[in-house]
């Protein structure tokens, strides 16, 4: 769908589904990983993928990918400032080890990942808070193209 949305009713539409979406993941920790202006954003997509695929790396070990889905990390992550100041909101759900391992030594894996990059991670307490900030631009119909879904 992404660029053939042109109507307000549309974009607001989408945005309530993803709000939706995002509340049922029952994420517990967010996450903002900034990429930095010198990176395509399908790329940066494809950051974030691996970042997350690292977390499990140190919560599973090395066969992280053969435990069972609901073992694993689940996450929607949305961009924003494409122009600017690149950078994702994920919110994270899963099981404890592994959203303490983002938590813990997510600042160090996306360090090794992305030296210029930032990084922050913080307990979720108010998730429907969450669910709305993440998908504020959204209301971009370029963002729509690139949702995270893991």
């Amino acid at each position: 769908m992404g660029n053939a949305l042109t109507s307000h009713s549309d974009i607001v539409q989408r945005r309530e589904a993803y709000i939706e979406a995002v509340l049922n993941l029952e994420p517990r920790v967010f996450v903002t990983l900034v990429l930095g202006l010198e990176m395509r954003p399908e790329t940066a997509l494809e950051r974030c993928k691996e970042f997350l695929k690292r977390v499990e790396r140190v919560g599973h070990g090395s066969r992280w990918a053969k435990w069972p889905p609901h073992e694993r990390l689940r996450a929607y992550g949305f961009v924003e400032h494409l122009a600017s100041n690149l950078h994702w909101h994920i919110p994270i759900a899963g099981p404890d080890d592994l959203l303490v391992a983002a938590l813990n030594q997510g600042r160090a894996i996306w360090g090794k990942m992305r030296p210029s990059g930032q990084f922050d991670a913080q307990i979720i307490r108010d998730p429907e808070a969450v669910a709305k900030y993440v998908t504020k631009a959204l209301c971009s119909v370029q963002s729509f193209d690139l949702v995270l879904v893991y």
